[in-house]
């Protein structure tokens, strides 16, 4: 009987590396997230998505928010629309970034099995850190969707290990939802170096597949 919380199988290369994004209304971050991975990830076979832990529902992207899209991008953002997190969604992500604990947490009681593949955007980019990335780069995989899990599954090995957080806040960022300006640039300021890092080490994973 297989685990109720093992890894996903290693999957078909023929189909693209999924990441869902996830934070509450999905109006914010998780959509600006998406961005922002979609843009690094244009010319790879990954699929990034988003979706809402109490989504709006069919609502365009808070307009601030869209103001700190790159000016290539912006019409991407606003054509966004929110929508809900389901099950299905989880069971088809390879891999999952929340904005928050509180998601990270909702996640994990909505589909156990995702919990190994299921991180908080700054969570998973702090424990990139503690990885040997000369182990991840010079890896030898059939295809970079092999590439990409092998490297998600180290980086959840590194949980428990490393310095502890003096506050745990820190794997979060900031819901800037209908608060001021400063909020927004405070999101914005977490989220974007977090999405690059966890950006630079999926390519660095995908540099050693054959």
């Amino acid at each position: 009987m297989k685990d109720l919380f093992s890894e996903k199988m290693t999957g078909s290369p023929n189909r693209p590396f999924r990441i869902l994004t996830v934070c509450t209304g999905n109006i914010c971050r998780s959509p600006f997230l998406e961005l922002l991975l979609n843009i690094e990830f244009s010319d790879e076979p990954i699929l990034v998505e988003s979706a809402g832990t109490a989504a709006l529902v069919g609502h365009a992207t808070d307009e601030t928010m869209q103001s700190f899209a790159p000016d290539c991008a912006i019409g991407k953002l606003s054509n966004h629309r929110a929508r809900q997190l389901t099950q299905g969604l989880l069971q088809e992500a390879d891999l999952v970034l929340a904005l928050d604990r509180n998601h990270r947490r909702i996640i994990a009681e909505m589909y156990p099995r995702a919990i190994r593949r299921a991180f908080t955007l700054r969570e998973f980019s702090r424990l990139c850190n503690l990885v040997d990335m000369d182990v991840v780069s010079a890896g030898s995989h059939d295809s970079k969707f092999d590439a990409l899990s092998s490297a998600v599954n180290k980086v959840s090995m590194m949980r428990g290990t490393g310095p502890i957080l003096e506050d745990p806040a820190a794997d979060d960022v900031l819901d800037p939802f209908r608060r001021d300006q400063n909020d927004y640039v405070r999101c914005v300021q977490q989220l974007t170096p977090a999405a690059n890092k966890t950006a630079w080490f999926l390519k660095r994973a995908m540099s050693g597949d054959r």
